[in-house]
């Protein structure tokens, strides 16, 4: 099986148990919450924002058509991306950050990847009919990943990059663009000599995977960057 086939098939498989994760009921004040743990089994009193990211693989499987993927096209799965997004933003912290592990925490993890995935959504159904959070009314999350850092994890610093860029890829923002900039240069500051991207000191394969794969999804936003495309293959 072609590897793409593969990774599409295995994605696909995932889906009807992801839902299962996702408050789907569209009269629920929980509506679009992907933590289970929180609007169904009530064991906790805030939402884990990173299970939001979920809006992205809905988002996937509905704008592509394949002969096994019963998803593509399906106006109820449009219709749970838009929910699931509008529960993260407004569930966000004052600031624009987001919790993970406890109340009102203002995780750095969280607010990188659950804004990436935002951004790649919003760029992936661009033109859809689907009630997304205005790109005004995300632009406080950006600005609070412009002023936090992490310069131990190299894989999260990549996510608020990814997040960062396409921001800007979505603004056309001179602005925001100088913001996805500057945290590039961050991380040119950051890789070790003989492409080792580290990870609180030392180097982790799978960490690894997860920044090059923020890298190379970064390269849709700007394909022309010759100092990211330097850094990937640094990073192989």
């Amino acid at each position: 099986m072609p590897t793409q086939k593969f990774f599409l098939t295995e994605a696909l498989n995932t889906i009807p148990r992801t839902l299962g994760l996702c408050d789907r009921s569209e009269e629920a004040a929980t509506f679009g919450c992907c933590d289970r743990t929180y609007w169904h089994y009530r064991l906790t009193d805030f939402a884990n924002a990173r299970f939001q990211e979920i809006g992205l693989l809905l988002a996937h499987a509905y704008r592509h058509a394949t002969d096994d993927n019963p998803f593509y096209g399906n106006v109820a799965v449009l219709r749970w991306v838009g929910g699931i997004w509008n529960f993260w933003a407004e569930n966000r912290n004052g600031d624009g950050s987001v919790p993970e592990l406890y109340p009102e925490e203002r995780c750095f993890c969280a607010t990188a990847f659950s804004a990436a995935a935002f951004v790649q959504t919003a760029d992936l159904l661009n033109g859809q009919d689907v009630s997304m959070p205005g790109l005004d009314v995300i632009e406080p999350t950006l600005r609070w990943l412009v002023q936090a850092k992490n310069p131990e994890v190299f894989n999260q610093m990549a996510g608020s990059y990814l997040a960062l860029l396409g921001y800007a890829n979505l603004t056309g923002d001179p602005k925001h663009l100088l913001w996805a900039e500057e945290r590039r240069d961050d991380l040119l500051k950051l890789h070790k000599d003989g492409g080792e991207l580290s990870e609180y000191g030392g180097f982790d394969a799978g960490y690894q995977s997860i920044s090059l794969s923020s890298l190379v999804s970064a390269l849709e936003f700007t394909e022309h960057d010759t100092e990211l495309k330097d850094l990937i293959n640094m990073g192989k």
